[in-house]
C-alpha cells in the first residue's frame, strides 16, 4: 500500500472516531428504555408517555451525531487537500471562486495582498469556517451542497449497498431529518408516535451512510493527491532534461 494511503486513513478516522464515542449515550438511552420497558411490563392500557420522550431524544441525539460527523470530516478532508497543495491552483474550484468573490467585495486595496505568500491558505481556513457556521439539518440536499465546495459532487450518489440504493438510502434519511425537525419544534407526542425500532433504524441507517461516506471521502482525496504527485514528478525530469540539453 503506498504511504499516502495510510496517511489519508489517519486523518480521515477523527469524524468516525467521534462518532463511535457519540454513539455510546445514544446506546445508554436504549439500555435505559429496555429497562424502562420492563418496568412497565404488565401494565396494560397504560401510555408510555416516559418511552416517547426516550424515542425523541434519541432521534435528536442521532442527527446531531451524524452532522458533527460531516462537519469534522469536511474539516479533515479541507486540511488534507490544503497541507498537500503548494498553490492554490490545487483547490477545489469552489474554494478558489470563494477567494476571487472577496477580493471583488472589498474595496480597500491593500486586501488584496492578505492573499500572499501562503496567506491565501488561511483566507480558505475562513471559507471553511463560514460554509461550516451554515451548515444545519444534515439532509441529502445540504450535505451535497456542503461537498459540493471540496470538489465533491452529489455526494449522496456513493450511498448504496445491498437492497439499498442512492435514492432509497437519501429518501430514508430526509424521512428521519424531517421527523427530528418536527421534534425540535414542538410537535405534540400524540401526533408524531415512535417506537425502539425507529431509534435503531435510524441509528443503523447512519452508519451505513457513515460506512459509505467515509469510503467515498478517502478515495477523492487520496486521488487528489496521488494526481498532484504524478503531475509533480513528470515536471522534474522535463527541467533536468532541459538543464541537460543546455549544458551540452
Amino acid at each position: 500500500m503506498r504511504p499516502n494511503n495510510q496517511v489519508v486513513d489517519s486523518i480521515l478516522s477523527e469524524a468516525k472516531k467521534n462518532f463511535e464515542q457519540s454513539k455510546i449515550e445514544i446506546q445508554d438511552l436504549l439500555k435505559i428504555h429496555a429497562k424502562m420497558e420492563g418496568e412497565q411490563s404488565g401494565q396494560a392500557g397504560r401510555r408510555p408517555d416516559q418511552l416517547q420522550v426516550l424515542h425523541r431524544a434519541a432521534i435528536i441525539m442521532i442527527t446531531a451525531c451524524w452532522e458533527a460527523y460531516l462537519e469534522i470530516l469536511f474539516r479533515e478532508a479541507f486540511k488534507y487537500l490544503l497541507d498537500h497543495s503548494d498553490n492554490p491552483q490545487g483547490m477545489p474550484r469552489a474554494m478558489k471562486k470563494y477567494a476571487c468573490d472577496k477580493i471583488k467585495e472589498n474595496t480597500n486595496p491593500s486586501f488584496v495582498w492578505k492573499f500572499a505568500g501562503n496567506n491565501w491558505k488561511d483566507m480558505l481556513k475562513q471559507y471553511v469556517n463560514e460554509k461550516l457556521d451554515k451548515f444545519n439539518t444534515p439532509s441529502t440536499a445540504r450535505i451535497n451542497d456542503l461537498f459540493k465546495y471540496l470538489g465533491l459532487i452529489q455526494l449522496s450518489n456513493c450511498w448504496k449497498w445491498q437492497n439499498m440504493n442512492d435514492q432509497k438510502a437519501a429518501s430514508k434519511l430526509d424521512y428521519y431529518i424531517n421527523i427530528r425537525h418536527e421534534i425540535a419544534h414542538g410537535q405534540r407526542s400524540d401526533d408524531l408516535q415512535l417506537n425502539k425500532t425507529h431509534v435503531e433504524d435510524y441509528l443503523n441507517h447512519v452508519e451505513r451512510l457513515i460506512d459509505e461516506t467515509e469510503k467515498e471521502v478517502k478515495k477523492y482525496v487520496e486521488k487528489q493527491i496521488n494526481e498532484k504527485e504524478t503531475a509533480s514528478g513528470m515536471e522534474r525530469p522535463e527541467k533536468a532534461s532541459g538543464e541537460h540539453m543546455d549544458a551540452t
